[in-house]
């Protein structure tokens, strides 16, 4: 091939890649500047040059077309995008939070939590899993709320005998200092423990965010959790057997010094104190051996992997943890910009802490979802690759679980893998929803509206 052909060449392909960028710009330019409804028919308008539109392969145009038409609080036609999206592409982070948000402005919330609990298994590297992750906390949140008002309302008729036996809840445990500035710790330490705990599947543990409802129900504050009376109550409220109970203490030369109580609900006369003295830098020791001795009393069945699980740290960072104590204090407040910063600091003095980080992705992600600005930063977000920390960084879930958690997706959304399934145990048929469209009432304004 002589020059001039190649020049031609070269040119053809630089007009080719041109024109493929271009034909997007005007619809792009739209979304960005928040004018949906054109924003909207130039997307149409692309997906159209395809045979038909709700056949098109055309995921950017796709995308577009559901964030506008959502914006626009078309939300049947949002999803229908939505759906022909994870049609082709079932892991799709973008097209799950929107078809998340539309199941959830049409009534559908308890599809809506089913698609948003796909942040378990999504990348953490995946721009869109902190927003998938919000929103399910949020309707979990909204759920815990109910239960938790229903509960309280029937107190008189709780059954301790019913009580799951393998049941725990962990309480905060109670700054006995006089500098006040040790309060969030209590809430730290607690967090740490539901942590490990959580990795052994025989057991049922009391979240934090579970006990933090509870107590705002209440209007409780963690001086309350003083009261040797109240613990019995709390663990019947919580539907929990046993309750880990106690306080802190640090002294000058950083000494602390944690007692912890283990009570059985049944015999609340019986609890038993066990105290852990050191220095504050021993606090990450101390955690797994109350670990280690909560899981003794509750004879409960540990296998290897989870007891290695439970042996690894999240960090061993003293002002890491402290961060992070303080972050969730501000969280629990809903100050959301405070906790921003403190798990920011954590994560940032521990680059492997993973909690941190995650927490500090989410915290961003409820920030930006309460401004209303998700939609005119989509491609801002999109094409921001998370870089959560170092090797060798120690995630709240064991990573034998991620499987088990997309089979139970999958069976969630009426799909069961397995002998002769179209589809491998990892894939679920979005085609299958339960979406009868037509007999929908008319949508509700959008969330946060």
């Amino acid at each position: 091939m002589d020059n001039k052909s190649l020049c031609a060449a070269f040119i053809l392909l630089f007009s080719l890649s041109l024109f493929a960028g271009g034909k997007y710009e005007a619809a792009d330019t739209y979304l960005k500047a928040g004018d949906f409804e054109l924003a909207a028919k130039e997307y149409l308008s692309i997906l159209k040059e395809d045979e038909s539109a709700a056949m098109s392969k055309d995921i950017r145009a796709l995308t577009g077309a559901f964030i506008s038409h959502y914006m626009l609080q078309d939300y049947k036609k949002s999803f229908a995008f939505c759906r022909r999206v994870l049609n082709i592409d079932k892991y799709n982070s973008p097209a799950i939070l929107y078809a998340g948000l539309n199941l959830g402005a049409l009534g559908k919330t308890d599809i809506a939590k089913k698609l948003f609990k796909y942040h378990t298994v999504l990348p953490v590297t995946d721009p869109y899993r902190p927003f998938i992750k919000a929103r399910y906390e949020f309707l979990i949140e909204r759920d815990l709320e109910k239960l938790i008002r229903k509960t309280v309302q029937l107190e008189a008729h709780i059954n301790t005998q019913k009580i799951p036996e393998n049941s725990v809840a962990v309480l905060y445990l109670v700054n006995d200092s006089q500098n006040e500035t040790w309060d969030p710790l209590g809430k730290g330490v607690a967090d740490f423990i539901i942590s490990d705990l959580k990795k052994v599947r025989s057991l049922n543990v009391v979240s934090r965010r579970h006990l933090q409802i509870l107590l705002n129900e209440l209007n409780f504050g963690i001086l309350d959790l003083l009261d040797e009376n109240l613990a019995p109550r709390l663990g019947r409220l919580l539907n929990s057997r046993f309750i880990i109970n106690g306080t802190f203490y640090i002294e000058p030369q950083n000494q602390i010094t944690l007692n912890v109580g283990f009570l059985d609900i049944r015999e609340p006369e019986k609890i038993e104190y066990t105290e852990y003295k050191g220095k504050t830098s021993d606090i990450f020791e101390f955690q797994k051996q109350i670990v280690g001795d909560i899981l003794q009393r509750m004879f409960a069945e540990v296998t290897g992997s989870e007891q290695d699980e439970i042996s690894k740290h999240q960090t061993t960072n003293f002002d890491a943890f402290q961060a992070y104590s303080n972050g969730l204090d501000a969280f629990d407040f809903g100050t959301l910009s405070s906790a921003y910063a403190y798990f920011k600091n954590a994560h940032e003095i521990d680059p492997r802490f993973f909690n941190a980080w995650d927490m500090m992705q989410m915290v961003d992600a409820m920030i930006l979802l309460n401004n209303g600005n998700l939609a005119i930063n989509h491609f801002e977000i999109y094409n921001n690759k998370l870089k959560p920390v170092t090797s060798g960084f120690v995630t709240s879930i064991p990573i034998e679980q991620i499987r088990l958690q997309k089979v139970s997706i999958n069976l969630d959304l009426g799909y069961f893998p397995g002998n002769g399934a179209r589809n491998s145990a990892g894939d679920i048929d979005f085609s299958k929803i339960p979406m009868n469209m037509e007999m929908l009432d008319e949508p509700p304004p959008p969330p946060g509206n």
